[in-house]
């Protein structure tokens, strides 16, 4: 890998991910060169392509074999898409989270935890999972009208406060002291980037950082 990204000017253009096993390579003429002359192979059958802003992508070929191609992957257990894929992702992430909600039901119901205990666990496992990755999503107002019904409800199974009690939501959150999901996602925005900008200046972070794709994003029809 070392010896590829030398040809591509890696901490001027962020041009690949990798993670163990997982590759992603990010390049309009890279060429493979390197990897058969140290005994790695292509997969053909497990590699897909995804072009962004053409129109008439040409196929991409691997010793003779075309690649199928894709309109979204998942990469570290984030969905990829030409678009961004942020709707795609809070969709899946309510879904892992409501799973581990629903996993931990016994919990919310014993009166063997304390609501301080019960809290700390709902932090730690259930907004973990929802939030995976958060502070790199492209938030709208749509998508917080998603996430924060989530988070009030599992609270309020939490606290056992049920539908005839008339509990606000400010006060439901006063309570738990917790704070709503455009604040929550908003620090963990600040701390990922305050972890980026104490890293060197040839970081692959902080090369993502200032990344600036090739072309233009198709602009979104507002809906009257």
């Amino acid at each position: 890998m070392r010896r590829t990204t030398e040809d591509w000017g890696l901490f001027s253009t962020l041009e690949d991910l990798d993670f163990e096993d997982d590759l992603a390579l990010m390049s309009r003429t890279h060429q493979q060169t390197y990897g058969q002359q140290v005994g790695l192979r292509i997969s053909t059958k497990k590699t897909e392509t995804m072009t962004l802003n053409v129109e008439l992508p040409a196929p991409a070929k691997v010793n003779g074999e075309e690649l199928c191609q894709t309109d979204n992957f998942i990469y570290l257990g984030s969905i990829i898409k030409p678009e961004g894929g942020t709707k795609e992702d809070i969709h899946s992430r309510l879904d892992k989270a409501r799973g581990v909600f629903r996993e931990m039901n016994n919990i919310w119901r014993s009166a063997q935890y304390s609501t301080s205990t019960k809290l700390k666990l709902y932090q730690s496992c259930v907004v973990s999972t929802l939030l995976y990755e958060s502070e790199c999503w492209r938030i709208t107002e749509t998508d917080l009208t998603k996430l924060q019904p989530f988070h009030t409800i599992c609270l309020r199974r939490i606290l056992r406060i049920f539908w005839s009690k008339k509990v606000t939501n400010e006060d439901l959150l006063s309570r738990c002291k917790k704070g709503d999901m455009s604040t929550i996602i908003t620090k963990r925005r600040w701390r990922w980037i305050g972890h980026v900008l104490r890293k060197g200046p040839q970081s692959t972070t902080r090369t993502a950082l200032h990344c600036t794709p090739e072309g233009k994003r198709k602009r979104e029809r507002q809906k009257t």
